[in-house]
Formats: C-alpha cells, sequence, structure tokens
C-alpha cells in the first residue's frame, strides 16, 4: 500500500519503489517490441534499452501508485501493422514486461539476504510485487492481462479495444480513489493473497 500518513522517510522510499518499477518494466518493454518488430524500415524508430525514469513515466499512472499502490509504465507507442502477429506480439510484450517487477522483487530480495534488510528494500520489494500481481490479475488497461482480451476480439470488434484502451486508466483511477477514500475495497480481496505470497517468499527464501 502506498504511504496513508506524510512520512518523508516512507514517501521517499515509496518513490525508489516506483523509480524501480516504471524503469524496468519500461525497459523491458521497449525490448520486447524491438523484438517483435524486427527490422524497421528506419532504426530510428526502433526502440532501445531505455533506462531514464522520466521516458517511462506516465503522469496518470503516477497518481495511480499513491492512491492504489500500483501502476505502469508508459506504453510504446507502435503500430500493430508493424508486426506480423499484433494479438501475439502485444500479449507476450505486456506479460513480459510486467514479469519484470517480479523479477525486480526476488532480485532485491537476494541483495538483501547479502547486506541486511530495511524498509527501503521491503518497499520496493513491496511496490514490484504489487505492479506484477495487478498486471496479470486485473483485466483493464494498460494493465498486461488486459491483453488477453485484445488477443479474443476479433478484428472486425477492434474498435471495441480502441475505446477500452483509452477508459482504462481512468477506470483504474476512478477505482482507486473509491478504494482509497471509502470502505469500499475493488481490487483489495483479489490481490492481497497473491501479494502477501510473494513477499512472503522473498522474505522468508
Amino acid at each position: 500500500m502506498p504511504p496513508t500518513t506524510f512520512d518523508p522517510i516512507k514517501i521517499l522510499f515509496f518513490c525508489v519503489g516506483i523509480l524501480f518499477a516504471v524503469t524496468f518494466q519500461g525497459a523491458a518493454q521497449g525490448i520486447a517490441v524491438a523484438i517483435f518488430q524486427g527490422n524497421p524500415a528506419n532504426d530510428d524508430d526502433r526502440p532501445q534499452l531505455n533506462l531514464n525514469f522520466f521516458a517511462h513515466l506516465d503522469p496518470l499512472a503516477l497518481l495511480v501508485f499513491f492512491l492504489g499502490g500500483f501502476g505502469w509504465a508508459k506504453p510504446t507507442r507502435v503500430e500493430d501493422q508493424e508486426f506480423k502477429n499484433p494479438r501475439l506480439a502485444w500479449l507476450v510484450i505486456a506479460f513480459v514486461s510486467a514479469f519484470t517487477n517480479l523479477l525486480v522483487a526476488v532480485t532485491v530480495s537476494v541483495f538483501v539476504d547479502i547486506v541486511g534488510t530495511s524498509q527501503a528494500f521491503r518497499t520496493v520489494m513491496l511496490v514490484n510485487a504489487t505492479v506484477f500481481v495487478y498486471h496479470f490479475l486485473v483485466p483493464i488497461p494498460p494493465l498486461a492481462s488486459s491483453r488477453l482480451i485484445y488477443a479474443l476480439l476479433i478484428p472486425k470488434n477492434r474498435r471495441i479495444w480502441q475505446w477500452y484502451s483509452r477508459l482504462g486508466p481512468f477506470l483504474l483511477l476512478a477505482m482507486v480513489v473509491v478504494e482509497r477514500f471509502t470502505d469500499i475495497k475493488i481490487f483489495d480481496h483479489l490481490t492481497k493473497p497473491f501479494i502477501d505470497a510473494i513477499m512472503t517468499f522473498c522474505t522468508t527464501s
């Protein structure tokens, strides 16, 4: 969960967690897109490995991070026709980039085993574990599992996806606002057991 009180140290640690989550998810997305793109006509159009946090930052996602504890990297802008099989390509790209967050959480846990635990490391693990779980369990764009819906839509219904993908981020924002400021829990009962399981694995293995 994001900080609920104005504690500068906790907020700083949470921001570091966001930095890791967004940077590595965005970088993995760019690499995966480049692989599926093959050989674009102009090499300048090929996405490159980019570890610049600000290049992957989506302002709306940042707001969702601070309200709901999860978010996403800015989606790479690539037209479907640049892939031989866009449905498969986007599905793999989405899940590979989200899986990176789990890898970050596990990697940090290994580092903790070497140098010792701290609240900063635990926060980075928690943010990345949370991002991973939401991407895999909540099928709302731009979260990874929403690409299952895209993959199942027949071409003549792709306009439904275009509408849904534009609405998705605002729908996620509305849901986290409801969860944050009311007693209504939309995601919590679904995601919490998986987040707890990952954190238990990372802190006890």
